[in-house]
C-alpha cells in the first residue's frame, strides 16, 4: 500500500479490506462516490448510502437460529434511536434468517420522525425466548406541542414464541394519547405472522397491537396455533387496537383499516377497546375463536363509548360465542359475511363474556349470536349468512340486539336497525333476538330455515317486516307457517300467511297497520285470527280472510278503502265472526254482502256500525219467534228514522225487527 491507498487484487478490486466508520486503512473514504450500476442511476456519497438503512447483520447478528443475537440487534436499535433522536428518519433491516433473541430494547420514535422496520418476505423470523416479552416494540415520544402526522411501518416478519409462558405481543406500536399531546402517529403493519408455542400452551397476547394512533392500517396478519376459544383473552388475538380512556372523552382514534387477517383458535381475530371513530374490517377468517370481532366499550357517567362507524364485510367467522360482539356501537354495517356457531368449550374462570350472556342463554350454559350488540344504534346487516346448528345446551340466534345497563343506564333510544337479505339457518332460539327498547326496526327479504318459531324476545316498536321467507313459506312476521305471536305494532306491505295468528294486547293497543291482505289458510280449513286488546285496533286495508275471527277485550278491526276499493272480511263456509262485548268492526265496508260470514254471534251487538254493512246473525229472530230464540237471519246496518244514527236491524220474511 502506498500513500494510504489499499492495494488492488489481480482483478483490480479491493480484496480483504474493511471500511470501518467511513475509513479504509486510515484513509477517510466516506466522501467516495457510490453508483448502483442500474440504468439511469446517479452517484451518491458512500456516507449517505451507509446511513439509509441499518442492517442488524452489520451489527453482528448471525440469524442462524442458534446463536444469541440479542446484543447485536440491540446495538443496531441503539444506532436507529440515535438517528431518530437527531430528527433523521431511518429504517432497520433484518435480512433473511432466524434471529434468536431475549429482551430487545424498544425503538423510540420522536413525533414527526418516520421509521420503518423491514424483514425479508417469508424469510425473516424472530424467535423470542424470554417469557412475557414483546420483541418488536416501537414507542412514540412526545416532542413539544402536537406536531403533524408521521408514519411508522413494520412489515415482512415472522415472530415465533419459544417461551413456555403466555405473554407479550409479537409486534407492538404505542402512540401517545390525544389528551397528552398525541394523535398524530399513523402506523402500517403488514405481512406479519405470529407462531404460538401451542405445545407448551403459551401464546402471544396479540400478534399485532397498536395503541393510541390514527389511521391505523393492518394487512395480511396470520396468527398461527393460538389457544382454545374458552373466552380467556390470554389465548391470543390476531390484531388489537387500544385507545386509552379518559374522563374528558378527549381520547379516541380515527379511521382504521384491518384486512386479510387469519387466526386459528384464540380469543379474537380483531379486538378494539374503547372509543374508536371509524373502523373498516374486511376479509377476516377466524376458526374456533371465541369471537371474530370483540369490541368492549368504556363507561363514563354520561354513557358508554365504543366503536362508531364500523363496517365488516367479506369475512368468515366460525366462533364459539359471537361472530361480532360490539358494545354501544353506532352506525355499524355488516355485509356479505359467513358466520357459524362453533361447538362451545368450558369457559375459563377469567373469560371475557357478553354482559347479558345469562339472559340470552336462558337456562343453557352457552349462547352464540352471529352479531351480538348491546345498546347499539343504527345497525344494519345485508347479504350475511348465519348458521346456528341448534346444539343442545347452546342458545343461538343470528342477531342479538339487547338493551342492558352497561354501567351508565340503558339509553332512551336505540336503533334504527335494518336486517335485509340475510340467510339464517338452524337457530335454537329463533332467527332474531331483539329487545323491546329497539325502535324503528326493519326486517325485510330474509330467508330463514330450520329455526324455532317466532321472533324470540322481539318486542320492538315501529317495526316493518315484509317479504321474509321461512321454510319455503312467506312469513312477514319472521315466522314459519304456524302460530304467529306478535307483540309490537307492525307495518306490512304484503300478505301475511299462516295457519293462525294471535295478536297480543300490545299490538292491538298500539294500532297495527297492514296495507296488504291478511290471509289465513291451511289444508284443514280451520284457521283463526284472534285479537285481544284494550281499545286499539288492527287496521287491514287489503281485506281479511279466515275460517273464524274472534274479537275480545274491546279489540277492533278497522278496514278502510284502499285505492278506492272496498275491503272484504270473509270467513269460511262454516266459519264465525265472534265479537265480544265492546269489540267492533268499523271502516268503509260497503253494501251487498262485503261482510261474508257463515255465522255471526254477538253477546252484545257493536254500539255503532256503518250503513249498508250486512252480516248473518245466528241469534236474530224471524217474525213470530220469541225473544232470545232466534234461528238466524241476515242483518243490515241502516240509518234510524229519527236521529240519523246507524243501527243493526234484522230482515225477516218481508218485515224488519231489531235484533236482540
Amino acid at each position: 500500500m502506498a500513500g494510504g491507498v489499499a492495494p488492488l487484487d489481480a482483478n483490480g478490486a479491493l480484496s480483504g479490506q474493511k471500511i470501518v466508520n467511513g475509513t479504509l486503512n486510515g484513509t477517510d473514504v466516506s466522501r467516495a462516490m457510490f453508483q448502483s450500476g442500474l440504468a439511469g442511476s446517479s452517484q451518491r456519497y458512500l456516507s449517505d448510502k451507509f446511513v439509509e438503512t441499518i442492517d442488524v447483520k452489520d451489527a453482528g447478528a448471525l440469524g442462524d437460529g442458534v446463536s444469541d443475537d440479542t446484543a447485536a440487534i440491540n446495538a443496531a436499535i441503539a444506532q436507529v434511536n440515535a438517528r431518530l433522536a437527531a430528527g433523521t428518519g431511518t429504517a432497520l433491516f433484518l435480512p433473511p434468517g432466524a434471529y434468536s433473541v431475549g429482551v430487545l430494547n424498544p425503538v423510540i420514535v420522536p413525533q414527526g420522525t418516520t421509521f420503518g422496520l423491514f424483514g425479508s418476505p417469508g424469510g425473516t423470523t424472530i424467535r423470542e425466548r424470554v417469557a412475557a416479552t414483546t420483541p418488536i416494540l416501537v414507542q412514540e415520544r412526545k416532542v413539544g406541542s402536537q406536531g403533524g402526522y408521521y408514519q411508522i411501518t413494520v412489515r415482512d416478519l415472522t415472530v415465533q414464541l419459544m417461551s413456555t409462558t403466555t405473554g407479550g405481543n409479537g409486534v407492538e406500536i404505542d402512540g401517545t394519547p390525544v389528551s397528552q399531546g398525541g394523535g398524530t402517529l399513523q402506523p402500517t403493519v403488514e405481512n406479519v405472522s405470529c407462531i404460538n408455542n401451542g405445545a407448551a400452551s403459551a401464546f402471544w397476547m396479540s400478534c399485532v397491537k397498536v395503541a393510541d394512533a390514527e389511521h391505523i392500517s393492518v394487512r395480511r396478519i396470520n396468527d398461527i396455533a393460538a389457544g382454545i376459544g374458552n373466552g380467556d383473552p390470554s389465548q391470543g388475538t390476531a390484531v388489537s387496537i387500544y385507545t386509552t380512556p379518559d374522563a374528558a372523552t378527549a381520547n379516541f382514534s380515527v379511521d382504521h383499516h384491518i384486512s386479510d387477517v387469519t387466526i386459528t383458535g384464540g380469543f379474537a381475530a380483531v379486538r378494539s377497546d374503547n372509543h374508536v371513530e371509524g373502523l373498516q374490517i374486511d376479509h377476516v377468517t377466524a376458526v374456533g375463536s371465541t369471537y371474530g370481532l370483540y369490541a368492549p366499550a368504556w363507561m363514563l357517567s354520561g354513557g358508554k363509548y365504543g366503536v362508531n362507524y364500523l363496517t365488516l364485510t367479506g369475512s368468515h367467522l366460525n366462533t364459539k360465542v359471537a361472530g361480532v360482539y360490539c358494545e354501544a356501537c353506532a352506525s355499524a354495517k355488516f355485509s356479505n359475511d359467513l358466520m357459524f356457531a362453533d361447538a362451545p368449550v368450558a369457559f375459563a374462570s377469567n373469560a371475557a363474556l357478553p354482559i347479558d350472556l345469562s339472559v340470552f342463554a336462558s337456562g343453557n350454559t352457552y349462547a352464540w349470536a352471529g352479531i351480538w350488540c348491546p345498546n347499539c344504534a343504527s345497525t344494519s346487516s345485508s347479504g350475511d349468512e348465519f348458521f346456528g346448528f341448534k346444539r343442545g345446551g347452546q342458545s343461538s340466534t343470528a342477531f342479538r340486539l339487547s338493551a342492558v345497563d352497561l354501567g351508565a343506564g340503558v339509553p332512551a333510544l336505540i336503533g334504527p336497525t335494518v336486517i335485509a337479505g340475510d340467510m339464517i339457518q338452524a337457530m335454537s332460539s329463533g332467527p332474531l333476538q331483539i329487545d323491546g327498547a329497539y325502535q324503528r326496526v326493519s326486517i325485510i327479504g330474509n330467508t330463514m330455515k330450520d329455526t324455532t318459531v317466532g321472533l324470540s324476545q322481539f318486542a320492538g316498536s315501529h317495526a316493518v317486516m315484509t317479504g321474509n321467507v321461512q321454510d319455503d313459506a312467506v312469513a312477514d312476521f319472521g315466522v314459519q307457517a304456524g302460530n304467529a305471536v306478535v307483540k309490537q305494532p307492525l307495518t306490512l306491505s304484503g300478505a301475511l300467511t299462516g295457519t293462525s295468528a294471535t295478536f297480543s294486547t300490545n299490538i292491538v293497543a298500539q294500532n297495527a297497520i297492514l296495507p296488504g291482505a291478511v290471509i289465513l289458510k291451511d289444508t284443514n280449513a280451520n284457521t283463526s285470527l284472534t285479537l285481544t286488546g284494550t281499545g286499539g285496533a288492527l287496521v287491514v286495508a287489503g281485506g281479511l280472510q279466515a275460517q273464524a275471527v274472534t274479537l275480545t277485550s274491546n279489540a277492533g278491526i278497522v278496514m278502510p278503502k284502499m285505492n278506492n276499493q272496498q275491503p272484504v272480511l270473509q270467513t269460511g263456509g262454516d266459519g264465525r265472526l265472534n265479537i265480544s262485548t265492546g269489540a267492533s268492526i268499523r271502516g268503509d265496508l260497503g253494501v251487498g254482502g262485503l261482510l261474508q260470514l257463515a255465522s255471526y254471534t254477538v253477546s252484545t251487538l257493536p254500539g255503532s256500525c256503518t250503513a249498508g254493512q250486512m252480516v248473518y246473525v245466528s241469534d236474530g229472530r224471524k217474525n213470530g219467534e220469541a225473544s232470545g230464540s232466534g234461528s238466524g237471519v241476515p242483518a243490515i246496518c241502516t240509518l234510524a228514522a229519527k236521529g240519523g244514527s246507524a243501527v243493526w236491524s234484522v230482515v225477516a220474511t218481508g218485515t224488519t225487527s231489531v235484533a236482540n
